[in-house]
């Protein structure tokens, strides 16, 4: 973009174009991740699919290297955690922890997480 052009930008009261927007991604991502052509509109099939996706994945070749390269039998077998988003930033009182087996595959089962009061946390 040119230095001073002047950008258009369209109203959008209702959030209509971000709502398309947002589904648009959810539905390349879950078509991705999940591994199939048509996203369910029902949200419990959405989840279901993508459950199967994760047990699924047990099998494929980057978890397989995974569990060679840490010593993780391949019998063990994986699990699907299923729980509601909250918002973490209403105030110093709320927040939204993550936790973690820690080193679990090297023998460290003590875990562990944090919680930041006030805001969301990621994962990643």
């Amino acid at each position: 973009m040119k230095r001073g052009a002047r950008v258009e930008r369209r109203a959008d009261p209702a959030g209509k174009l971000l709502a398309e927007e947002c589904r648009r991604r959810f539905v390349e991502s879950f078509r991705s991740i999940v591994g199939v052509d048509d996203v369910p509109e029902d949200p419990w099939r959405q989840l279901r699919l993508a459950i199967e996706a994760v047990f699924r994945s047990w099998q494929s070749d980057r978890a397989r290297a995974y569990r060679a390269k840490e010593d993780i039998p391949d019998d063990l077998g994986t699990a699907v955690t299923v729980q509601a988003m909250v918002f973490g930033n209403r105030g110093s009182d709320s927040g939204t922890p993550v936790s973690g087996a820690g080193g679990a595959a090297r023998g460290d089962r003590r875990g562990g997480g944090w919680w930041p009061p006030g805001r969301r946390t990621s994962a990643s």
